[in-house]
């Protein structure tokens, strides 16, 4: 299995395009938004329905322990910047060919996940949505960990043999560069070749989890 398989279950698409957050807190502190961009702010995610729903700013802000951000609203993921990085500017955006470094621990410490670097485009659904929805919030250079629960991570049916069903896992993820992703016309036939089969076996990796329209969108990537 690739190592972006084993990141890779998906549980429920959710729009990266309408995730609107406000500023994230400095070294533990909250950043000061104008009133204009609170007003702003609003997160769509899609529930286990297939509906949308809508999370204000308010209720994705509304509590903040111990230096952690609740992203959602809902404690399904959370955010705690341990080294601040280099403004809101340098945040990536969905398509963009970001390159992090990765260390992820179940809630007993058993460590599953140590990826240095681990490279992707985000918003691909090449990861699990946990980390594809809060690598956006981050910024370039910036060191944060992410407590990522089942609903966002490996769901009821986890991850032979390493995660349990259900499982809540923390990363401490680095985000080390972000770039434009090259376009397939830019790509020579070999690169074009072995882009294809990662999706394709990320494609058959989701299928075998019956993720079908995840596995649907890693074919049509």
């Amino acid at each position: 299995m690739s190592t972006i398989e084993s990141l890779g279950d998906v549980h429920e698409e959710t729009d990266l395009d309408k995730l609107k957050l406000k500023d994230q807190m400095n070294a533990g502190d909250h950043v000061a938004t104008s009133e204009k961009q609170d007003k702003e702010i609003a997160e769509t995610i899609k529930n286990d329905d297939g509906d949308y729903q809508k999370t204000t700013k308010q209720d994705a802000t509304s509590e903040y322990v111990d230096g952690w951000l609740d992203i959602l609203g809902s404690g399904d993921l959370m955010k705690k910047i341990i080294t601040p990085g280099s403004g809101n500017e340098s945040r990536p955006e969905r398509g963009s060919l970001i390159s992090i470094s990765l260390k992820g621990a179940l809630e007993d410490q058993v460590e599953i996940a140590v990826n240095e670097p681990l490279e992707f485009v985000l918003g691909d659904g090449d990861v699990i949505h946990g980390l594809d929805l809060a690598l956006t919030l981050m910024e370039l250079g910036e060191t944060a960990l992410l407590k990522v629960g089942p609903r966002f991570a490996y769901g009821e049916k986890g991850r032979k043999p390493d995660i349990p069903p259900n499982a809540t896992i923390t990363y401490e993820v680095s985000l080390l560069s972000s770039k434009a992703a090259p376009s397939y016309d830019s790509l020579c036939l070999r690169e074009c070749i072995d882009l294809g089969n990662k999706k394709r076996e990320r494609g058959n990796y989701l299928y075998m989890r019956d993720e079908y329209s995840d596995a649907i969108n890693s074919y049509t990537k």
